[in-house]
């Protein structure tokens, strides 16, 4: 005689049902505690690029050594920085020197001291060389 076939008892059922709503309780309650948590977390601020100081550097017709480095990515426009080994970064009026990212340079031009505290020396670029042996 053939076996008849059962369904599924209710309670089996109901604790199934009861899990499912369990388990997605559970995981809504973490959702939303850690997205309050992040919300109300203070955001950590970048640290500054550069820490501008009085420039020791004569004003006018001058010549600088520093490595080259770029507020942007390469190939993108931006403003090329020549970092001096106090640190002392000064803007370079020039551009193209995408392939000079990271090497010491030796450039000659014009530098403007700035105004405030908050924004770099400027130097009008005439010319620049690699310095041998170096990055």
């Amino acid at each position: 005689m053939p076996k008849k076939k059962t369904a599924p008892s209710k309670s089996l059922h109901t604790n199934n049902r009861t899990l499912f709503i369990v388990v997605g309780l559970v995981v809504l309650g973490e959702i939303f505690f850690f997205g309050y948590k992040s919300l109300t977390q203070a955001v950590p601020r970048l640290p500054q690029v550069f820490v501008v100081t009085d420039s020791p550097l004569p004003s006018g017709e001058t010549t600088i050594t520093g490595t080259v480095r770029k507020d942007a990515q390469v190939g993108k426009p931006g403003n090329f920085y020549l970092i001096l080994s106090s640190g002392q970064p000064i803007q370079l009026d020039i551009q193209g020197l995408d392939g000079y990212l990271g090497k010491t340079l030796t450039v000659k031009g014009v530098l403007y001291p700035s105004d405030t505290p908050e924004i770099p020396d400027a130097l009008k670029v005439e010319s620049y060389t690699v310095v041998p042996g170096a990055k």
